[in-house]
């Protein structure tokens, strides 16, 4: 909230290897036994900086990550 209430726009991104996250077109367990961690950096990070860039405008973002 602090970064929020600072005026910055906090985006909260979710790996897709976590309980709580559905690939949208795989079961759970598909999704969890095709995915891995590496998978989270090269493709679910990307795609979620390239949705902020382009929903926001801005040319770089932070990222803080957190576990």
């Amino acid at each position: 909230m602090k970064l929020l209430n600072a005026g910055y726009d906090v985006w909260i991104g979710n790996n897709s290897e976590v309980d709580e996250s559905y690939h949208a077109t795989l079961t759970w367990e598909e999704d969890w036994k095709n995915l891995n961690w590496g998978a989270f950096g090269v493709k679910d990070l990307p795609t979620e900086i390239d949705v902020i860039l382009d929903v926001t405008g801005a040319e770089k973002v932070t990222y803080l990550g957190y576990s």
